[in-house]
């Protein structure tokens, strides 16, 4: 009798979201950990094992958040990984946590990116995006200029020159928050007007409807309130040029009448039992606006 070598496959348990709302929390947390250097992709289900495996190899992914820090802790950069499930491809986004010289198998293989460069924030379908914030709320961003080795700014004023050196702003004092693009503001805007341009109510209550189902966050909410704001006063002052005569071609005097939307969108709270910085689903939401996977 034939002997079957056969081993069975070897595979990382990794967890996987399947909301974006939870993946984009895990992302949060990871980012408020300092993880601000990433990688993001897709992978096809029936490939997932192997990659995995590879990039542990690489990363050491499944170690425990108390081994993870103990080695940042020692002097080396570490990296999580965290999985969104939708239909049959995960998509991924690897981030690391620097040490002091930026040095480790992420910087050297990966062609990554820096979420606290403006411009090259962690977004997804060109709608949410992170940003940082510090406590009391305004936004903070890395300065695109390029100065003299030693970090200061120069400032001129007439006679003399001022150096100002760069304030580093400790993590102690950031929050990261997601927001919708500016982009997507835009996109909105214009496809709203132009839905008031063509009398195409059916288009203007698709725009109120997905804004009203945009997932939670503090930065998300604040935009709605500022969108839904400008979308009101625009859709009055164009009716009221109009003959208000002409009620079947003119129904509508402001948008609530067309569209009521809601005067803020419910937040999204997530309770810290059983979450960690792996990506493990344990975000419960207790109240959250209707999302898609």
């Amino acid at each position: 009798m034939q002997k079957n070598n056969t081993q069975k496959k070897f595979k990382i348990m990794i967890p996987h979201h399947e909301y974006w709302t939870t993946y984009l929390r895990a992302i949060q947390k990871a980012l408020s950990n300092e993880y601000y250097y990433y990688k993001t992709g897709t992978i096809a289900a029936e490939k997932l094992d192997d990659v995995l495996i590879k990039l542990n190899d690489y990363y050491r992914l499944d170690e425990t958040p108390k081994e993870r820090f103990n080695r940042f802790k020692s002097g080396f950069s570490v990296v999580v990984i965290h999985l969104l499930k939708v239909a049959d491809t995960y998509h991924f986004i690897l981030m690391a946590r620097s040490n002091e010289s930026k040095t480790g198998l992420f910087f050297e293989r990966e062609k990554y990116a820096d979420a606290t460069d403006k411009k090259h924030r962690i977004s997804f379908n060109e709608c949410y995006e992170f940003v940082r914030i510090n406590k009391s709320g305004y936004e903070f961003e890395k300065k695109q200029k390029k100065y003299e080795s030693d970090n200061t700014e120069k400032i001129e004023n007439k006679d003399s020159e001022i150096k100002i050196q760069n304030i580093i702003v400790s993590s102690k004092n950031e929050v990261w928050t997601v927001k919708i693009s500016e982009k997507e503001q835009n996109r909105i805007l214009q496809n709203f007007n132009d839905a008031l341009r063509k009398n195409n109510f059916q288009i203007i209550k698709q725009i109120c409807y997905g804004m009203c189902h945009w997932i939670g966050f503090a930065g998300v909410r604040e935009d709605y309130v500022v969108l839904k704001n400008k979308l009101q006063k625009r859709f009055a002052m164009y009716y009221a040029s109009f003959p208000k005569t002409n009620t079947t071609k003119y129904p509508y005097k402001i948008l609530d009448d067309l569209y009521k939307m809601p005067p803020k969108i419910n937040s999204i709270r997530f309770s810290n039992k059983n979450t960690n910085d792996k990506g493990i689903n344990g975000g419960k939401i207790t109240k959250s606006a209707i999302e898609s996977k």
